[in-house]
């Protein structure tokens, strides 16, 4: 397949440089000051840190099934990640990924970290599932991608808003203008993946927000890694 003009693939996003040329660096933030920044957005910093860990977690899977995809012209025609998605009355929601197909992705990624670490396959599967990386979370977020039931669908928000990084509706007696952001009843997992029962509240800007994006089903994504049917807390 010929690649458009104005394409220009196999060039990664480099990290973003300060005025000295060099990536900027972070550190973790005082807790006590994680906490405060918390409280003051209506958040909690517990919440807060799970967002910003699943990160590599969600980018390994997802990237995952989107290799699949590329790598098929029957996906690629199907699947609501391609522009010219096919769309039959709404489409068939599984986001048409074997699990063979995602399997094969997943043991690729087996091997080049076996070659990468200089380590035999078996001892990479085993490290990467004491990381939570492993065959077990491989199926599980299969079943998520591809619009699969999760223990994870029946579990709720608890917050007034469902926005893991912290909303001022819920900070008690903050302002009452804050009820004019407007409360949506919403899907955890959004609607692209399965159409099921909205399972959570979300102010309106914070709904708009999140639409299609997956990384901030953080309840869901949380199954997937750990597999445990926790709930929020109260």
């Amino acid at each position: 397949m010929l690649t458009p003009p104005h394409m220009d693939l196999g060039k990664p996003q480099h990290p973003i440089r300060d005025s000295h040329g060099n990536p900027y660096q972070f550190q973790e933030l005082d807790e006590d000051l994680l906490v405060a920044i918390s409280e003051f957005s209506g958040g909690n910093a517990g919440l807060i840190q799970q967002t910003m860990h699943l990160m590599p977690y969600f980018t390994l899977f997802h990237t995952i099934y989107v290799r699949v995809v590329v790598k098929n012209e029957n996906y690629m025609s199907k699947s609501p990640l391609s522009k010219n998605n096919i769309d039959d009355n709404g489409g068939d929601r599984d986001w048409f990924v074997n699990k063979e197909d995602f399997t094969m992705e997943y043991n690729q990624f087996v091997l080049e970290v076996s070659k990468k670490l200089d380590i035999e396959i078996s001892q990479a599967i085993e490290d990467l599932t004491k990381m939570n990386m492993g065959p077990k979370t491989k199926d599980r977020f299969y079943e998520y991608f591809t619009g699969g039931d999760r223990p994870s669908d029946n579990l709720s928000g608890t917050g007034s808003c469902a926005w893991p990084l912290g909303c001022v509706q819920n900070i008690y007696n903050f302002d009452v203008r804050a009820e004019e952001l407007g409360s949506e009843k919403e899907h955890s997992r959004p609607k692209s993946l399965r159409d099921g029962q909205p399972n959570q509240y979300m102010c309106a800007i914070h709904n708009r927000w999140k639409g299609h994006n997956l990384l901030f089903d953080v309840i869901g994504i949380l199954y997937c890694v750990f597999g445990d049917n926790s709930s929020a807390e109260d």
